[in-house]
């Protein structure tokens, strides 16, 4: 006889194992309370993740809630030992569509079924690609963490030249700027010339 519960049972003590491992890495003390805050937020995640896993068809949804719990807490644990805050203005990818992806990814694979991991899968995969580029262009053009292309001196610059150009289009365009635009649709225009 198979155990229904075999996969799932064997994903959360995996996942609990993976988290007394970062606990330990960590606090150096498995048994002290002194875990990052994030783990409040990651461990109930895992929890209601691995209840999502352990039950039916009709439980993709919970599974998917805690996966995006589970990241969250895991982006903000990292945010804050970082000290990388900035990073939310792209991270969010990794809470949303790559979770909920990789969610109903682990749900076919646990449950056997193709037509969760086809909708899983490229989602993860896209949500990645996504978040790759957001970073790339937050993080290495604009610079939101101060390294990026576009640092504030550099934008400073842009910025001004842009607006010193921009006035002197204004200023310098032909005609004295009182005579009306004609357009070339108008009957009455092409009449009168």
């Amino acid at each position: 006889m198979i155990n229904p519960l075999g996969k799932p049972a064997g994903i959360g003590l995996v996942a609990l194992g993976a988290i007394l491992l970062v606990l330990n890495t960590f606090s150096g003390d498995l048994f002290t309370l002194s875990m990052h805050w994030s783990f409040f937020i990651m461990i109930p995640g895992a929890l209601v993740m691995a209840l999502g896993m352990m039950t039916g068809d009709q439980t993709r949804a919970l599974a998917t809630l805690g996966m995006a719990t589970l990241v969250t807490g895991a982006v903000l644990g990292y945010q804050d030992l970082a000290n990388h805050f900035q990073s939310w203005a792209y991270a969010w990818i990794l809470t949303g569509p790559v979770a909920a992806g990789a969610a109903w990814w682990l749900f076919g694979i646990v449950h056997d079924d193709p037509a969760a991991i086809a909708d899983g899968r490229p989602l993860v995969f896209f949500g990645l690609l996504a978040f790759l580029a957001a970073a790339a262009v937050f993080e290495l053009v604009i610079g939101i963490s101060g390294y990026g292309i576009l640092s504030n001196l550099t934008l400073g610059l842009v910025a001004g030249l842009t607006l010193i150009v921009a006035g002197l289009a204004v200023v310098f365009r032909p005609g004295d700027g009182t005579r009306p635009v004609e357009r070339m649709d108008n009957p009455e225009v092409l009449d009168s010339e």
